[in-house]
């Protein structure tokens, strides 16, 4: 039984192994990539859900603070969201 005193903050990250596929090849395309924040803004010309984001990204913001800050306004643990997307 789960100890009643201890909540973690973040939901399990427990996604669509095929949609984590695709998350996995956007990664390293944008890992491997020259210019990681111009191949995001292609993607978001595409995609109106990343448009947010890639507006941030052009406003100067730190892209790893992006990622934090949206992974824990769904609840997500940015830590081991990573580690999934790295495949660990």
């Amino acid at each position: 039984m789960p100890n009643p005193f201890y909540q973690n903050q973040y939901r399990s990250v427990n996604p669509n192994p095929n949609n984590m596929n695709n998350y996995r090849s956007i990664y390293q395309a944008l890992m491997n990539s020259k210019n990681p924040v111009q191949l995001f803004n292609t993607m978001a010309q595409s995609n109106p859900q990343l448009k947010p984001i890639a507006n941030m990204l052009n406003q100067g913001m730190n892209p790893q603070s992006i990622f934090t800050s949206m992974c824990e306004q769904r609840g997500i643990n940015p830590n081991e969201f990573l580690k999934q997307l790295q495949g660990q």
